[in-house]
């Protein structure tokens, strides 16, 4: 199965359970697919340009207003990773990551100690939680 049928496939079948209406299904597929897309900046706008949306709404929609059970996709996912990179040699790695910033519009950008820099800069620091296996890793 090509990149493209599997990650259709697998949106198709998370989005199934989650919403009642083909339109969030629809636009939750595209956030995907999206977000996996080589796009330099990762907000509504760019994400919508990049599918092709004439605006940011329908991601917007989602995101903001449409009624979806977050365990439900949680346990989703998890079943998805289980499924295609389980194996008993997994291990959690938890690690921080830092992004220099030029404004203060981003969440938790401030003065602060990067580790990228090993210095005090205007940066923003993400803690992030990694899985990893012989099978490969994912977020």
């Amino acid at each position: 199965m090509s990149w493209d049928a599997e990650l259709t496939a697998l949106t198709t079948r998370i989005a199934g359970p989650l919403f009642t209406r083909p339109e969030p299904r629809e636009a939750f597929a595209d956030l995907v697919r999206a977000l996996l897309a080589d796009v330099p900046r990762k907000n509504s706008w760019q994400l919508a340009d990049h599918i092709g949306h004439a605006t940011a709404h329908r991601f917007e929609h989602l995101l903001d207003r449409a009624k979806w059970d977050v365990d439900a996709l949680r346990d989703e996912v998890r079943s998805y990773v289980i499924a295609h990179l389980g194996r008993a040699d997994g291990v959690l790695i938890a690690d921080d990551t830092a992004a220099l910033k030029k404004g203060e519009m981003s969440v938790g950008v401030a003065d602060q100690y990067c580790g990228l820099t090993g210095q005090v800069e205007n940066c923003q620091v993400m803690p992030m939680l990694t899985y990893a296996s012989a099978a490969g890793h994912t977020f």
